[in-house]
């Protein structure tokens, strides 16, 4: 038996051939969830002003979610 043929018994998974319009479907929702994320990053800097935090604090506070994020989300699985 070679190993491109499938093992007796078990058929080989079935991978529907999608079209560009479906997949850009598919990828619709993650523009919009970027896009919100991106409004939410962008208009953070002035409550992060209002809670005290000095001009040269805010960068590092706004690198605080996306490197949370890098670290926590491989942990999670």
């Amino acid at each position: 038996m070679t190993p491109s043929t499938p093992a007796a018994g078990h058929a080989a998974p079935f991978k529907p051939r999608l079209s560009l319009v479906r997949i850009l479907e598919m990828n619709l929702g993650f523009l919009g969830l970027q896009f919100s994320f991106g409004l939410q990053q962008g208009n953070m800097a002035p409550i992060y002003s209002y809670l005290g935090a000095s001009e040269a604090q805010i960068p590092l506070l706004q690198l605080a979610g996306p490197m949370t994020g890098l670290l926590i989300q491989p942990l999670n699985g």
